[in-house]
């Protein structure tokens, strides 16, 4: 620890001073006979000079100030024994008119103490009276309206000394009172009473003979403080510093001090005492002196401000705060040394520093023969463990162990190191029998053991619940799952996958959980969204091929068609599935029907017709026959097996295809005859799908026809009239011939050839530069040009109604050209239209 000594400036000087009082950052100091000054030392500009009012020339002049640790409340007492409160807000004193003529020397502030009203207080007095009184608050609005609501003397001291100072506090259910009184220091301890005011605790407390230790002789009020904690408490009287903790009754330590020494602070480790030159501090708990600081110049005295732990000395020059730097750096060794290791714990910062305490805490365990206490310190050092592990193994004592290893895993760092350990403290746990601790541990542990290694460690001692829980605390679902399957716990198995919803469990069991509980496992597959129907088929295949009961209770055709109508599945070989568990049924409608309902569907035709034709379902193999387009293999497949009905039904879903209707038709005629004789030919004679002829060559040489005279004679008849009327469209197709033949002969003779240098009979220009007409007399004409000379012809009004109208141009074309090629412009009538034109015209 080092003790610096720092001088603040005020920014006015201080000369007069009184006393001091600091609390909370609030600095009062009395200064001359009647002010006192406050500073905020949080915005040290904030200072305020507050003066007592004058009472007439005995009023006196300042004497003492008191302030409680909150800094709120201030009661000042002349050399006239006139008594002054100020609260910490107020720019005023106020006149404590009936505690006047009390020569108070301490006061003790009430614990309960509030920012309005110091409360119940006790005054010292330089007598070795002491009084009880409750101050009001500083504008009270009572009906009495007095300052001070009752005072009254509760204690004398025997000896008479003068009070240095008062110390109440309280704890939980207690109360404690600590009071200087000369070189005498007297405690009072009693229960505190729920709801109990602080006057009725005073009241009985009073009444207790008080404990007490003389530090002297002297009669003059000698110095007390207690530490910014609240935990210990020191005395100065001339020649003894006495500390001690509070929650002790007057069992504390004197220490020699300096000879001159008259002022006395306390931190939490230290005590502080000063001459007017010096400031010396000793270690409370080792009771030695550890360093000695000079002040600048001569102070006036010493104060401590418990609130913000912080020291202050003053002087005529000035303001020194007194700052304890590092004060708990070295403590804990103190603490070690004492072996206070708890306290050492509290005020250590260096984590190396703390292994070292455990150590130290450890070792003196041992020698103490506390074995678990020791191993529980062993583990939170860096000393080697081997040993106390051996000796606790010797002495088999399993929670010492689990404290050890629990420890050790806390500070350790390193992944193997940390797995091994809690593999052990796994192992010690269960050899505890109690399977609740291995539990707490697991759960708080996750991120540090090995799974598998726990899970032998478990299985070794044979707890099937605690394996369990385990597997659950790591979400190992596969070995639940396994484990329920194990012991035929297949419910539970179920359970377990509907809450885990992990398909890799529902394919690895589908085969026996299926075989088990094919209804309770269809309806956990029904539950679980995701699953892949494909990675199912193996376990639905094996089932239904040992299925032998009614198709309504196979569970495996309900969940196949649950795949295939309600969700919708569009897989082929879902499609085969359903139909090879239709197939072992012994019944084919049900399969029928479901080839009928998804035949749109349909894609592996090969795999169905296989299935269907080693299993002997044949109605849904010529069904498939037919969806193939293979109808002559669905009509023999049905002939085959006497489905003469259904092969019949398939012909005549062939009308659209004659030749097919036709080879279709006469192979059941062939079965029909075959089987019925003439009788059979006859009945499908009389359907009109074949003819008679036809029919005539199935039945055999030498068959009586007397059955069939009718048809025969319809069926000539029939074609009789069909030849006569080929005949005739043969005729109709001879004449036609003849016709074409002359009509091109014609046209052979109706062409022109045009020479290269041929020109336009009207402009005279080449009659191949643009578009032109050459008619059958030989002249040719551009067609603009024809346009042109035909315009002043009675065919030129055409043309130029052609032209305005508003029909499409290819309709416009198609109308000239109509009008342009009827006749020759030269050759035709209406050329006579134009014998009145001049020869020759002029340019």
């Amino acid at each position: 620890m080092e003790v610096v000594l720092e001088q603040v400036q005020l920014m006015f000087s201080l000369e007069n001073i009184v006393d001091v009082a600091v609390a909370n950052n609030k600095l009062y100091i009395a200064v001359g006979a009647v002010s006192v000054i406050r500073i905020d030392l949080s915005e040290p500009t904030k200072v305020k000079e507050i003066q007592i009012p004058r009472r007439g020339e005995s009023g006196g002049s300042i004497k003492a100030i008191f302030t409680d640790y909150s800094g709120a409340h201030l009661i000042l007492v002349t050399s006239t024994f006139e008594h002054y409160y100020l609260n910490g807000d107020a720019d005023d004193f106020r006149h404590l008119s009936r505690l006047k003529g009390l020569k108070t020397s301490a006061i003790g502030w009430s614990p309960l103490v509030n920012s309005r009203s110091p409360g119940v207080i006790l005054l010292g007095t330089e007598s070795g009276l002491l009084y009880e009184a409750e101050v009001e608050p500083h504008a009270s609005e009572s009906y009495f309206k007095r300052d001070v609501r009752y005072l009254k003397q509760v204690w004398q001291c025997p000896a008479g000394g003068a009070f240095g100072g008062i110390h109440c506090g309280i704890g939980q259910k207690s109360i404690h009172l600590i009071a200087l009184a000369g070189a005498t220091i007297y405690s009072w301890r009693d229960e505190m009473l729920k709801n109990s005011t602080l006057t009725d605790v005073y009241k009985h407390l009073f009444t207790l003979a008080p404990g007490s230790r003389s530090l002297g002789t002297q009669t003059e009020a000698g110095m007390l403080q207690v530490s910014p904690n609240g935990e210990r408490y020191a005395v100065l009287v001339p020649g003894t510093l006495y500390t001690a903790k509070i929650s002790e009754e007057l069992s504390g330590n004197v220490i020699d001090t300096p000879p001159n020494a008259a002022g006395l602070l306390l931190s939490n480790y230290h005590a502080l005492l000063a001459d007017s030159r010096s400031l010396y501090a000793v270690n409370i708990w080792t009771e030695k002196q550890v360093s000695v600081s000079q002040f600048p110049g001569e102070i006036s005295g010493v104060y401590c401000d418990r609130q913000q732990q912080t020291f202050w000395a003053f002087s005529a020059e000035g303001l020194t705060e007194i700052k304890l730097e590092n004060e708990e750096s070295d403590m804990w060794r103190t603490f070690v040394s004492n072996k206070q290791f708890e306290e050492a714990l509290s005020v250590v910062k260096d984590q190396a520093d703390r292994r070292y305490i455990y150590a130290e805490m450890a070792a003196s365990e041992l020698e103490a023969g506390n074995y678990r206490e020791a191993a529980a310190h062993w583990g939170l050092s860096d000393a080697y463990i081997e040993g106390i592990t051996a000796k606790l193994i010797d002495l088999n004592d399993v929670q010492a162990l689990v404290a050890l290893f629990t420890n050790r895993l806390s500070i350790t760092r390193g992944k193997a190191q940390r797995i091994m350990l809690s593999s052990w403290i796994v192992e010690f746990l269960l050899q505890q029998g109690d399977p609740q601790p291995v539990m707490a541990f697991l759960r708080g542990r996750k991120d540090v053991f090995d799974k598998d290694t726990v899970f032998e460690l478990l299985q070794q001692h044979g707890d099937n619940d605690l394996l369990l829980d385990f597997a659950n605390l790591v979400k190992d679902y596969g070995f639940i799952v396994d484990f329920y399957i194990l012991h035929d716990e297949w419910s539970k198995a179920l359970k377990v996958m509907r809450d885990a919803d992990v398909v890799e469990l529902v394919y690895r069991h589908s085969k026996v959980l299926l075989a088990a509980l094919p209804q309770e496992t269809v309806e956990t597959w029904m539950l679980i969204p995701n699953l892949d129907p494909l990675q199912l088929l193996p376990a639905l295949l094996d089932q239904a091929r040992y299925f032998r009961g009614d198709v309504s209770k196979s569970q495996v055709i309900r969940f196949l068609r649950y795949l295939i109508f309600k969700k919708n599945v569009q897989e082929p070989m879902v499609d085969t599935a359903l139909m090879y568990a239709y197939a072992q049924a012994p019944g084919e409608d049900e399969l029928l029907q479901f080839v009928k309902d998804r035949e749109q569907s349909f894609v592996y035709f090969d795999s169905a017709l296989r299935l269907c034709l080693n299993y002997g379902k044949i109605k849904t193999a010529i069904h498939i026959y037919t969806l193939m387009d293979l109808r002559e293999e669905a009509v023999e497949l049905a002939l085959k097996h006497d489905l003469l009905d259904e092969a019949v039904s398939i012909a005549e879903q062939s009308l659209e295809n004659e030749r097919l209707s036709k080879a279709l038709w006469l192979r059941i005629a062939k079965m029909r005859v075959a089987k019925d004789g003439p009788a059979g030919a006859l009945v499908l004679a009389e359907s009109g799908n074949l003819s008679i002829e036809e029919l005539l060559q199935l039945l055999p040489d030498f068959e009586s026809l007397g059955d069939f005279a009718p048809n025969v004679i319809r069926g000539l008849e029939k074609s009789s009239r069909e030849l006569k009327k080929i005949n005739e469209e043969m005729t109709q197709s001879l004449l036609a011939g003849r016709n074409m033949q002359s009509q091109s002969d014609d046209l052979k003779k109706r062409y022109v050839l045009v020479e290269q240098g041929e020109d336009c009979q009207t402009c005279h220009f080449s009659l191949l530069t643009r578009k032109f007409y050459v008619f059958p007399c030989q002249h040719g004409f551009h067609f603009d040009c024809l346009i042109k000379e035909l315009e002043s012809t009675p065919a030129g009004r055409q043309i130029r109604t052609i032209k305005a109208s508003s029909a499409p141009a290819e309709e416009q074309d198609q109308k000239l050209d109509e009008i342009v090629s009827s006749c020759c412009l030269l050759c035709s009538d209406s050329r006579i239209d134009l014998v009145d034109r001049p020869l020759v015209v002029d340019l």
